[in-house]
């Protein structure tokens, strides 16, 4: 989400005033909910904003808007509609240009050396991609630097938590403002004129996904949404509108969306401290950008600012008298005890928060010592996928399925990684086999509609929207959704309604 603040405008004089509520309650809501930080010079905006919402959605006064706030999801459309007023998505092609050329010269050509005999699969994502330009100036890089682009797995990711810029991304058509620093040619090449406004070329969107995502609230990394194990994230210039709580929660879950020698850049203004023992900044010229700890540099960058290691302190020895006299005691300190293996319900809670490293060694621990099981080896796919090793990931999949051939998961994981490795045909029958084993299997109809929008199927990505939707509205609003923590079923309700509103057939290529 670029957000840029509207004080340049002049402010709309309210018809009612907005009165009758604690402000300081609604500005700490906004900022728990999204990250979102009003300032004491947009107080006066905010006002203006409460007043409209107020005439727009029919409610008495400021103290009943904001109360149903209070009881409302952040993707509900009384908060949607505060979102949408207090941000505006600004952005253009080819933004910043020394990250650009960082990009394309450097970044790009490293990264497509190492993935041409590796696979061939390249993942990026746009957080917060306002109406898609940065997506899909990525889009364009790619096809200048892949004339073979069609025989890569490219996943082109694009998320935001206003869902009205997502629409307008999914559209593709754009005004001239957004061209203030595209070359000509690139233009002429990617784009048709429609009336006041530019399309995007057909081919370039159907390598792009755009979806809403909360950054605060919402779970990644998570297989299920298929974010995870980016080569690249971009995220730029949402964080100036964060604390720094909120930044540093999100990087950690940034970090976790890494594959191992993936690439964070935020805006070329944002200067942020990372957490210490993940994420180092790297320098490559004038460009900035953060890494994994330990991951050697990608793109000729060299480390800005190592953070130092304290090393621990050194016990003085005991006189050698004493060593000789107690040899035995020596040697039963120095044996660790013998080690528990986890229970099955602390390997839940290790996956449940998203605590990858501890779960799977708690995992090998309990196989080490009781055996593996079906369950076990579908957890540990898991956490092998979110790592971006899908190799293994799907060899355990297969053991699993030996195990139990009634195993959903392993069924739903397969198709996940299948699909990732661009094997269309036989990820979708991966996920079949895993709804014929559950009907209601959510996970598995939504990862549908996401494969068969890869492959341009929009009727039967709506069709399987649609039956997760239905799913999703028979559960508990309050329950926790397909055991990812922050997720509800009343938030992934608000999410399948705005997806199928973002690809209905009406809007899918019209221009806003």
């Amino acid at each position: 989400m670029k957000q840029v603040s509207k004080l340049s405008q002049p402010l709309p004089a309210p018809s009612l005033p907005a009165q009758g509520y604690d402000e300081n309650a609604l500005i700490r809501l906004l900022q728990t909910r999204t990250g979102i930080v009003v300032r004491d010079h947009q107080r006066e905006l905010l006002q203006t904003v409460v007043t409209e919402a107020c005439e727009k959605f029919d409610y008495p006064s400021a103290d009943d808007y904001v109360a149903v706030l209070n009881d409302a999801s952040a993707s509900g459309p009384e908060f949607q509609y505060l979102i949408e007023r207090i941000t505006v998505g600004e952005s253009y092609f080819f933004r910043d240009p020394e990250q650009i050329q960082f990009l394309k010269t450097q970044w790009l050509p490293s990264l497509i050396e190492r993935r041409r005999n590796g696979g061939r699969r390249l993942r990026i994502w746009s957080a917060g991609c306002s109406r898609g330009q940065e997506l899909y100036t990525m889009a364009m890089l790619l096809r200048e630097a892949l004339p073979d682009l069609a025989e890569w797995n490219v996943h082109l990711y694009g998320t935001d938590i206003n869902p009205q810029v997502l629409q307008d991304a999914n559209r593709g058509a754009y005004t001239e403002w957004s061209f203030r620093a595209t070359p000509d040619r690139l233009r002429e090449r990617f784009f048709t004129p429609r009336g006041r406004q530019w399309a995007i070329d057909t081919a370039l969107r159907r390598i792009t996904n755009f979806a809403p995502l909360n950054l605060i609230q919402d779970n990644y990394p998570s297989v299920l949404y298929d974010i995870h194990s980016f080569d690249l994230i971009l995220c730029r210039n949402v964080f100036i509108y964060f604390d720094q709580d909120a930044i540093q929660q999100v990087l950690q879950k940034f970090n976790r969306s890494l594959a191992p020698d993936g690439v964070l850049m935020l805006g070329a203004a944002e200067v942020v401290e990372a957490p210490s023992t993940e994420l180092e900044l790297r320098r490559a010229g004038p460009v900035f950008y953060f890494q994994r700890r330990g991951v050697p540099s990608t793109g000729d960058g060299v480390l800005v600012r190592k953070t130092p290691v304290p090393r621990p302190r050194q016990a003085t020895p005991a006189p050698a008298h004493e060593r000789r006299a107690q040899p035995d005691a020596a040697a039963a300190r120095s044996r660790p005890p013998a080690a528990t293996a986890p229970t099955t319900a602390t390997i839940d809670a290790l996956m449940h928060n998203q605590q990858w490293c501890e779960a799977m060694q708690a995992i090998d621990a309990h196989i080490s010592q009781h055996g593996s099981s079906a369950e076990l080896l579908a957890q540990k796919a898991n956490v092998k996928a979110n790592h971006g090793h899908l190799d293994e990931a799907l060899a355990l999949c297969d053991q699993c399925i030996e195990l139990d051939a009634l195993e959903k998961r392993a069924y739903f994981f397969r198709g996940m990684i299948l699909a990732e490795r661009g094997e269309f045909a036989a990820a979708e029958g991966a996920l079949r086999k895993a709804i014929y084993v559950d009907p209601k299997f959510l996970e598995a109809h939504y990862q549908l509609a996401a494969l068969a929008l890869r492959k341009g199927q929009m009727s039967h990505a709506l069709k399987n929207l649609r039956n997760a939707l239905e799913l999703a509205e028979a559960a508990d609003p309050d329950a926790i959704a397909c055991g990812a923590p922050g997720m509800t079923f009343g938030r992934l309700v608000q999410i399948l309604r705005q997806e199928i509103t973002m690809y209905r057939p009406d809007d899918r290529g019209a221009v806003a």
